[in-house]
């Protein structure tokens, strides 16, 4: 039998001996940066001050060889660097003596070496045991200036996944020790520092990936650790069953591996009381490595967030995320969600003059009883994971043993690390860009996805197959893999309409006090009316003048909107030639549109609608000109078709 894996013990040997990072001591040059006397400081068998005029003496950057700092580079906040600790620290350009003494604490004593305050003269002229801050100043300066501008959102890491920048595997930060891809195959445990030009400062530790071939809990019956927590995922009542139980796991699955996706999922799981969100989040929670792992809140802010996370990929747990009275907070958060998603920045101003920019680079699980309004643009980029009550006196189909989550975590993120190593793909195995892709397109080919679509469910069907298998999908497996999330067949596309519709709709139903005293309700109203004056199956036993309407009162209640009816030249003033023109600027209009995206900025401005309108269909919607405005025409047949006879009419 295998050794068990004692995360513990294991980390406590890693630790003794693991090799730097560019950047920070190793324990070799920690041991002889402690022994520097200060009273006489000899370093390397270099005389104190003497590392200048010394064959090998000054680094690539020009600081002293041995220096536990490194120069990330400047702005206008001041010099940035890796400190001897290995956290990102600032240097303003009037740095005093505790400074300098934090930034290469616990190192005094190499201060007063390299740059040595002198005591006497001639041949008795020796350190007095302190330092020279202004020479310090300089040369730490021009190294950071020789370095370039500080770019933290793309040159500082944080604690989490990252891709390597030679394509080799995954670099995983762990808060006081690295893995990362070794030049064997296999991973390699390092100290925090700079590794491939990126800055990886020190942090929390996060329990560290299970090691291979160690036995695992709960897994004696199954091949893979996600196979194992599949099934505790499917011990709740989800609406979609199997299916979101998937989704669920896939986006645990991805979470772990966040920072280095293309493409964050983020996911929205509500239920009632008694369906067991909470306990949800909990199993999900120890699975992802428990609280120090990640980001989890029950009232948090968009701004405390980001500032939370800092530059750091762990997972974010959002509870509690009800509908209000006043949905702003909501929507920040879902829209910061959105931006997680692809990595888009947050810019804002600030009162001094300077900007700051947010990336939030983690995948984040939602949670509520009741969901929040939430715009198209959020619906098509989500998954909606929804539980249903558990009937009373009914139990789950297996007991959750967090302690047995935590330890199936581990190994399912050694397993996740390993599909992305490049070994994968040198053996054609395929990695888990390979498997994204070709999960992508089944949900495009057998799904009816478009590319947004096949990026939010892509990624959480490749996270599933990833936790719960060892090799790529064939072609059956990947049809039966997306069934059940067919475009059509999802709740989180039942309410998403293109942007020409919803702008045709608010200006067909709204009801202006205009129409009021011409007997109709909208401008839908009056073109059913006009339609069915030409309507033969239409029967009703009201009297005609009330549900039909000729082309000359259709023209003069359309009129007091800013509308008109338009046919083209020769053609009858029937319903089935007639084009309803839309002017691009009226104040009806701007009344109609006020207070939605689709409004006009300033008074005479043409409106929103006009574009908006645009883009619709060819057949129903093309742009056309008069001479006194310019605007679209809609082609009423084409809008509002009639019904076949003895079928209601949809438009009444």
């Amino acid at each position: 039998m295998t050794e068990t894996y004692d995360f513990t013990e294991r980390r406590r040997r890693a630790l003794t001996d693991l090799p730097p990072a560019e950047g920070g001591a190793s324990d070799t040059l920690d041991m002889e940066l402690r022994a520097i006397n200060r009273s006489a400081p000899v370093f390397r068998e270099i005389a104190a001050g003497q590392w200048r005029w010394t064959p090998d003496g000054t680094r690539d950057d020009g600081l002293p060889t041995g220096c536990p700092v490194t120069p990330l580079g400047w702005d206008d906040e001041g010099f940035w660097f890796l400190s001897a600790r290995r956290n990102v620290f600032c240097l303003k350009e009037n740095a005093g003596k505790g400074n300098i003494d934090a930034l290469f604490a616990p190192y005094g004593a190499y201060l007063a070496w390299a740059w040595p305050r002198m005591t006497g003269k001639g041949d008795s002229r020796r350190a007095s045991g302190n330092f020279e801050a202004e020479e310090v100043r300089q040369d730490l300066f021009a190294a950071c200036s020789d370095a370039g501008a500080y770019d933290p959102m793309n040159r500082v890491r944080g604690r989490g996944a990252w891709r390597s920048e030679d394509g080799r595997g995954l670099i995983v930060h762990m808060g006081d020790m690295m893995l990362t891809p070794g030049a064997s195959g296999r991973a390699e445990l390092r100290r925090p520092g700079v590794y491939e030009g990126k800055a990886y400062p020190v942090g929390p530790a996060l329990p560290a990936p299970g090691a291979h071939g160690a036995d695992w809990p709960g897994i004696e019956d199954f091949d893979t650790p996600g196979q194992a927590l599949m099934e505790d995922y499917q011990s709740w009542l989800w609406m979609r069953g199997e299916v979101d139980a998937r989704l669920m796991l896939g986006w645990t699955a991805c979470a772990m591996v966040g920072g280095a996706l293309r493409w964050r999922p983020y996911v929205f799981a509500s239920g009632d009381q008694g369906a067991g969100k909470s306990t949800l989040i909990e199993y999900t929670q120890a699975v992802l490595g428990g609280k120090d792992a990640l980001l989890r809140s029950e009232d948090a802010t968009e701004a405390g967030v980001a500032q939370t996370l800092g530059l750091s990929s762990v997972p974010v747990l959002l509870d509690e995320l009800e509908p209000e009275a006043d949905n702003t907070k909501a929507e920040q958060m879902v829209r910061m969600a959105r931006r997680a998603s692809s990595g888009a920045s947050r810019m804002r101003g600030g009162a001094d003059g300077n900007s700051t920019e947010t990336i939030v680079r983690s995948c984040i699980l939602f949670a509520a009883i009741n969901m929040p309004t939430m715009g198209d643009q959020d619906w098509a980029r989500m998954a909606s994971l929804v539980m249903s009550p558990f009937p009373e006196g009914a139990k789950r189909k297996s007991g959750l043993d967090l302690v047995k989550a935590a330890a199936l975590g581990r190994a399912l993120h050694r397993q996740m690390i390993d599909w992305f190593d490049a070994r994968r793909r040198d053996a054609q195995l395929g990695d888990f860009d390979d498997l994204t892709e070709a999960v992508r397109e089944a949900l495009k080919e057998h799904g009816g996805h478009n590319d947004r679509g096949a990026d939010t469910f892509g990624f959480l069907l490749a996270g599933y197959w990833a936790a719960t298998q060892t090799e790529m999908p064939d072609r059956a497996e990947l049809e039966a893999l997306v069934k059940g999330l067919e475009r059509d067949q999802l709740a989180e596309y039942d309410n998403i309409m293109p942007t020409w519709k919803k702008c045709l709709n608010l200006l067909l139903d709204t009801r202006p006090r205009e129409l009021e005293r011409r007997n109709a309700k909208s401008v839908r109203d009056i073109l059913s009316k006009f339609r069915r004056g030409a309507d033969p199956y239409v029967e009703s036993g009201e009297d005609q003048h009330e549900t039909s309407a000729d082309w000359n009162w259709t023209c003069d209640s359309l009129k007091a909107v800013g509308l008109s009816l338009y046919r083209p030249k020769g053609e009858p003033q029937d319903f089935e030639h007639a084009r309803l023109f839309v002017p691009n600027t009226h104040p009806s209009l701007n009344a109609i549109f006020d207070g939605s995206p689709w409004r006009a900025a300033a008074k005479g401005a043409a409106g929103g609608w006009g574009s908006a309108l645009s883009g619709g269909p060819r057949e129903v919607i093309s742009k056309h000109r008069t001479n006194e405005a310019r605007g679209v025409l809609i082609r009423l047949s084409a809008l509002m078709p009639k019904p076949e006879k003895g079928q209601a009419d949809a438009n009444d």
